[in-house]
């Protein structure tokens, strides 16, 4: 058994233990598991009223959303394509299109109200904005030990665990998803980052970049 089955087995093996965490929370949510907690944290978060705050997270919503980040998904593979970076670049585009796609058939399957509250009414479970950052960043992180000093991949890795933090909080504080959403979002992300690269990994150690 090669060291490159043993690490494609492991992280398949993590996406399946996401798989599995997402399902469990959908079972949860339509239990009625979360209820409490969600109610408790949305009416926590349902009286702060900072203009600034709010127009802040509105802003990073707007960054955030599945599409634009789909969008940034595409123009990075044609970035990286062009920079002779086509294992990478095609990674970046099949996990954002791939999660975008889950995204969609979840919360259609799910149909799970949101909060009341002023700026979205669409399906609330899971929150696509968390998903599509969880494996945006994921991606970041992976390609940033790849392919930088080990100084610079560890900036890039705290800075990236704390804008998936931010944004999963900026959709408590405006009152557009629940906990149990932010939860479900976290989970499909990682699923649908183990699941590409235990697919990609054989391909990716074959790149042998250098440092930069």
């Amino acid at each position: 058994m090669t060291k490159t089955f043993k690490r494609n087995a492991i992280l398949f093996s993590l996406s399946l233990i996401f798989l599995a965490l997402f399902l469990i929370t959908i079972l949860l949510v339509n239990l009625g598991f979360f209820q409490k907690t969600n109610e408790l944290i949305n009416s926590y978060f349902s009286t702060s009223s900072n203009s600034f705050l709010i127009s802040f997270f509105l802003i990073l919503s707007f960054l955030f959303d599945p599409l634009s980040i789909i969008l940034i998904s595409f123009f990075l593979f044609v970035l990286l394509f062009f920079k002779r970076f086509k294992k990478e670049s095609l990674f970046f585009v099949t996990s954002s299109f791939l999660g975008g796609l889950l995204i969609f058939l979840t919360k259609e399957f799910i149909q799970s109200v949101r909060p009341e509250n002023f700026y979205e009414s669409s399906f609330s479970f899971p929150s696509g904005h968390v998903t599509i950052s969880v494996i945006l960043f994921c991606n970041f992180i992976y390609f940033s030990f790849y392919h930088m000093k080990k100084n610079h991949s560890f900036l890039i890795s705290s800075f990236s665990i704390f804008l998936v933090v931010l944004v999963g909080f900026s959709r408590l504080y405006l009152g557009v998803h629940w906990f149990s959403d932010i939860l479900g979002g976290i989970f499909l992300g990682l699923f649908v980052f183990f699941i590409i690269l235990s697919f990609f990994e054989s391909f990716l150690k074959k790149l042998g970049a250098k440092k930069v």
